[in-house]
């Protein structure tokens, strides 16, 4: 498969992968409380995101990954559907399908008015996380003393960070490509070391081609 067919594949799997969403959607703006529509909505940001960040189209990566944020909030019940939280969604909808129409057309990167309306999505998407945290209690504070570090004690010697990546053994049965995870935090940070972990790896004869096993 070339990488125009590829891309072709991407552009009609999302498609459809809308549809659903959309259906969904309006389902759950009449019900709720219903927990498989709700899952449908996550399942179809989930794998567009995965699927475009394999062709590095950040400007769909960055909106469904807003998505799929606040969609976690609604599984976990810190975020209520309402009316205009289902027509946001259907918006960033529509707006991944207009990124895939520029991209069917040979325009890999959005043009500045459609980027521009992408990142007001993000924004009004990110408004329901702030709202989801600032509904927290605050946490309960630790006593001075309680924080002083023994002398004898390791510091942090610098300030980055460590990221343990381990994947589901059927994420590749799933159409998920672990290295866009990779890329996308590459858009994220400088990655300055990357290690491989083959902890769980088991003996070639057992070993399955469509099983995923490796960690970084």
């Amino acid at each position: 498969m070339t990488l125009q067919s590829a891309q072709q594949s991407f552009i009609a799997e999302s498609r459809d992968l809308l549809r659903e969403m959309e259906s969904a959607l309006l389902e759950l703006e009449k019900t709720p409380g219903k927990v498989d529509a709700l899952d449908a909505v996550f399942r179809a940001a989930h794998t567009i995101k995965g699927s475009a960040g394999v062709f590095e189209f950040d400007a769909i990566v960055d909106l469904t990954h807003a998505m799929e944020s606040v969609l976690v909030e609604l599984r976990a019940g810190r975020v209520s559907v309402s009316g205009d939280l289902i027509a946001l969604l259907l918006s960033c909808g529509d707006h991944v399908s207009a990124l895939l129409e520029g991209i069917g057309s040979g325009n890999s990167a959005p043009e500045p008015a459609l980027a521009a309306a992408g990142s007001t999505l993000v924004d009004q998407l990110n408004a329901y996380l702030g709202a989801s945290a600032a509904s927290l209690p605050e946490p309960a504070s630790v006593p001075e003393e309680e924080l002083q570090v023994e002398p004898n004690e390791p510091t942090v010697a610098s300030d980055t960070w460590h990221i343990s990546l381990r994947f589901g053994r059927d994420v590749l049965r799933s159409g998920m490509d672990p290295l866009a995870t990779l890329r996308y935090l590459g858009t994220r940070g400088e990655i300055v070391s990357l290690v491989s972990m083959f902890d769980a790896l088991p003996p070639p004869a057992d070993m399955d081609p469509e099983s995923c096993y490796m960690g970084f």
